[in-house]
């Protein structure tokens, strides 16, 4: 779960950086070749509104993928699968019991 995040960060990093690049009229052949790797990768992108729609989709996609990793880590120590039987105090059962002489 944390790489999927790890990995939705860096794209976001990347769009951003790119965009910056589109906004400053730079060369292709100026760009970091980490920014260049990726837009390989991804050749759809290459305006710059673009670029701020697929941002958009991925501040709402990580935004979406950090919450489920929360609520993933909140409820570790949840044990849903327990009965309630197992939460019942026994001198309650003990009471009943002797109460209905069982």
């Amino acid at each position: 779960m944390n790489q999927v995040l790890d990995e939705k960060r860096h794209a976001l990093k990347m769009l951003e950086d790119f965009r910056k690049a589109l906004k400053a009229e730079k060369e292709p052949t100026k760009y970091s070749a980490e920014l260049r790797k990726y837009l390989e990768e991804n050749p759809a992108i290459r305006t710059v509104d673009q670029c701020n729609v697929k941002i958009m989709k991925l501040k709402k996609s990580l935004e979406a993928e950090e919450i489920k990793f929360r609520n993933k880590e909140d409820n570790k120590a949840v044990a849903l699968g327990t009965s309630k039987i197992n939460y019942m105090d026994p001198r309650i059962t003990i009471a009943w019991c002797k109460k209905r002489e069982v």
